[in-house]
């Protein structure tokens, strides 16, 4: 998998956007990233795909559906204005 290159600066990122590699599904992917991740750390897994959500649920992960999580960042943007 590809990561984007990490920001100049930036101490801790809260959100983590890798590429899958050609030919390798994108849900496997995510699966690997989230039993990487320690017990001890909180993951959030945003996926309308009920396949992935019950799969990484299995491994300790929280799940947002995609709508939730435009949700929450709707409301943060008019948070900010």
């Amino acid at each position: 998998h590809e990561e984007l290159p990490p920001q100049r600066g930036a101490a801790r990122r809260a959100v983590r956007v890798v590429f899958s590699p050609p030919g390798i599904d994108a849900d496997e992917v995510i699966i690997d990233l989230v039993a990487s991740v320690p017990v001890h750390r909180p993951v959030l897994v945003a996926t309308s795909d009920r396949r992935l959500q019950g799969e990484v649920r299995r491994q300790g992960a929280n799940v947002l559906t995609s709508p939730q999580l435009l949700g929450l960042l709707g409301r943060a943007d008019r948070r900010r204005r």
